[in-house]
């Protein structure tokens, strides 16, 4: 899935659209809108990108492309199977960080991707996440560093649950009005890791 090159502009487009798509929804976000907050007429968006669709196609494919990454790397280290998923669980969560709105959007919207046309590389490439997942849970099954009593579906459920909660800290209240955040994404991150391995480890 390889990803294009843009140019600066372009990379300012698909940012900020992305900003709209993960607080509006890709349904909920109009070219117009998009037009709008990057100072440009909506016919002169198609000087750039032939669709929304194609936006969205060039903000999720990097962060899916680093994601797989991330994961495929904490698999080749060595450790158990309880080991590879705490580190695989903080560096996806740095991962999401960096690529917070298209992981928002890649879960918030999945069926659309999924549907679409234009965006079935990315949706394919997405599906080769949760198996990535499950295979550090069952190693740790395996070898006894984590949990055997809970099916591996559900604790990739939970994993994922936590991570996207982990970027959603404006839709889930954790900014009080007019305030700083009542915890910054780091804190969120150690809070996700804390709940998932007490949870799942062998006492």
């Amino acid at each position: 899935m390889p990803t294009a090159t843009v140019t600066p502009r372009k990379a300012e487009i698909i940012r900020i659209a992305g900003e709209l798509f993960a607080e509006k929804g890709f349904q909920g976000t109009s070219l117009r809108d998009i037009g709008q907050a990057v100072e440009l007429r909506r016919g002169s968006l198609y000087s750039h990108f032939s669709s929304k669709e194609e936006i969205l196609k060039m903000l999720l494919a990097p962060a899916v492309e680093e994601l797989i990454e991330v994961l495929d790397r904490v698999a080749a280290q060595p450790g158990n199977g309880r080991e590879k998923l705490d580190r695989a669980l903080s560096e996806a969560i740095a991962c999401g960080r960096r690529h917070r709105n298209a992981i928002l959007v890649l879960f918030q919207d999945r069926q659309l991707i999924e549907d679409s046309p234009v965006l079935r590389g990315v949706s394919e490439a997405a599906k080769s996440i949760t198996p990535k997942w499950l295979s550090f849970i069952t190693a740790g099954q395996g070898d006894g560093t984590i949990r055997a009593d809970i099916a591996p579906a559900t604790i990739v459920v939970a994993l994922i649950s936590l991570l996207v909660g982990a970027l959603s800290d404006r839709h889930l209240g954790i900014y009080a009005a007019g305030e700083a955040p009542l915890a910054s994404p780091e804190e969120l991150g150690q809070v996700a890791a804390t709940l998932i391995f007490e949870g799942i480890v062998p006492r």
